[in-house]
């Protein structure tokens, strides 16, 4: 898989409800109303390799099953990202999102201009990007307020048109198997699986597995991807 090559400087995307643009610092409180929500947090994990040893000590149907011995390990490890409860939580992700070279270029906030709730407009409702050049991995999540309103579809759907125009030749994406609302849009899209791994993060529910997905470019510049117009799916929030 070739790197995704940013743009040389940030830029921004719009659709006919949305406007995408690099994360600023006054976008903390926006941000944080992400993060402070215990539904759209509960895709949003912290990958890591797990030790070999922490690993051993776990009995094949604990892990199955998720159970409070789990917990307290990960309680241990410091891995669990449970909602946030301030703003000094939130800031080192928004400040990574900011020095991070996809920010404004491959990777965005999301900002309503829906002519049909024109008192929203200009506010920040999500992110939606590739956070990681190296791996082209999408990373996405969105306001609880505006789930079911197809504005997560609308994102993706100008985000990998940006992509492929900047060429990128795939885009990537790692996903719990129990999240189906977003692997359901992600196949809608044309994702593909490639792959599955167990135990590859932790977080509120405790252990999380992965489904690996992956979108190749069009092979005919002519022809949109598969399924990059209307998605009537948007309640995704996975990193």
């Amino acid at each position: 898989m070739s790197s995704p090559a940013p743009a040389p400087t940030p830029t921004s995307l719009t659709t006919p409800r949305l406007h995408l643009r690099a994360a600023h610092y006054d976008d903390l409180p926006a941000i944080h109303t992400l993060f402070k929500d215990p539904a759209v947090m509960k895709y949003w994990y912290t990958l890591f390799e797990i030790n070999p040893f922490l690993a051993q000590l776990i009995p094949s149907a604990l892990r199955r099953f998720r159970s409070q011995t789990d917990k307290v390990l990960i309680a241990r490890t410091r891995r669990s990202c449970p909602p946030h409860t301030s703003l000094a939580q939130t800031r080192p992700f928004l400040c990574g999102m900011i020095a991070s070279e996809t920010n404004g270029r491959l990777d965005f906030v999301m900002e309503i201009d829906d002519p049909d709730c024109p008192e929203d407009k200009g506010r920040v409702i999500g992110k939606v990007g590739i956070w990681s050049a190296e791996k082209a991995e999408i990373s996405y999540m969105l306001n609880r307020e505006y789930w079911g309103r197809g504005y997560m579809s609308e994102a993706f759907t100008v985000l990998l048109q940006h992509c492929w125009a900047q060429g990128m030749e795939q885009v990537t994406a790692d996903v719990d198997p129990k999240n189906e609302v977003s692997l359901g849009m992600l196949k809608k899209f044309g994702f593909v699986e490639t792959g599955r791994k167990e135990m590859t993060g932790v977080g509120i529910d405790g252990w999380y597995d992965s489904v690996f997905l992956a979108l190749e470019k069009p092979k005919e510049s002519s022809k949109e991807p598969k399924e990059q117009n209307k998605v009537p799916l948007d309640r995704s929030h996975i990193r």
